[in-house]
């Protein structure tokens, strides 16, 4: 159960973050919080900002796909197979994508009226460390299975 509890993780990360990224995607607005942050409805944005806006958006909703597909992969094979190597890039990967993420929602917390999610950010660099830590890939038992 240990052995696989940190691919259920992965595999929970990577189904919120193909959510997300498909969410800020194909958005057609900006997030409710987005709105409290620039005191204006996306109506009232002016349209070159709209673009500006949109554009980042699907910037942040293309990386959560990418951070998705890549952890499915990861999962699907090599971190089957108990590799060392994919192992630990799940978790440096979510970090890698999350971290800055996190920064960028902290500041919007700080500057602004806004509550953006930090605590869901915040929340998937922790389940990636736990991973990290129940998985233990640099424990030489971890070896790959042979079959």
């Amino acid at each position: 159960m240990m052995t696989r509890l940190p691919m259920v993780i992965y595999a929970a990360i990577a189904l919120s973050s193909l959510v997300l990224g498909a969410l800020y995607l194909f958005s057609p607005t900006f997030m409710p919080y987005h709105a409290v942050a620039v005191g204006a409805e996306w109506s009232a944005v002016p349209p070159e900002y709209r673009i500006l806006i949109g554009a980042l958006l699907d910037v942040a909703g293309g990386g959560w796909l990418a951070l998705a597909l890549a952890l499915f992969a990861l999962i699907a094979f090599p971190i089957r197979r108990r590799e060392r190597w994919a192992r630990y890039t799940a978790p440096l990967l979510i970090l890698a994508f999350n971290i800055p993420t996190l920064w960028a929602t902290l500041s919007v917390f700080r500057h602004t009226p806004a509550t953006p999610p930090w605590f869901a950010v915040a929340g998937t660099c922790a389940l990636a460390l736990l991973a990290l830590a129940i998985d233990r890939p640099w424990r030489r038992s971890a070896s790959p299975r042979r079959t």
